[in-house]
């Protein structure tokens, strides 16, 4: 009982500090979906700060120079969900991307993956 409440305080803290060195800021960002690069590698990304959602949950918006767009939501439990504008950039969030795990800058699942990176790396 002691590592799993140690590992979900890691797992928390990690989830929200990490997340406000995320946001308002330009990353070079890839993401792929069923296989397929939506953004191809190097492709710079704004993420816009979070919004809080009325359950307390944290919604985070990424956006690609050249209009694709995600919206994460950093649930309070830590679980992280996504949506996407899809492969014509729609101006709603049509397609699922799932429940997500995270490691460090990069967000994944079976079947999609985005990750971040710095522009100063």
């Amino acid at each position: 009982m002691t590592k799993f409440l140690v590992f979900f305080g890691f797992l928390f803290s990690f989830i929200f500090s990490t997340q406000a060195a995320l946001e308002g800021k330009y990353f070079d960002c890839i993401f792929e979906s069923d296989d397929n690069v939506v953004f191809p590698a190097r492709t710079v990304c704004y993420v816009a700060e979070a919004e809080d959602d009325v359950d307390g949950s944290n919604i985070v918006d990424i956006e690609s120079i050249d209009g694709f767009r995600i919206k994460l939501t950093i649930t309070t439990d830590g679980e992280i969900y996504g949506y996407w504008n899809g492969p014509n950039k729609e101006g709603h969030f049509h397609y699922n991307l799932g429940d997500l795990e995270r490691e460090a800058n990069c967000f994944y699942n079976d079947t999609n993956s985005l990750c971040l990176r710095d522009k100063d790396e």
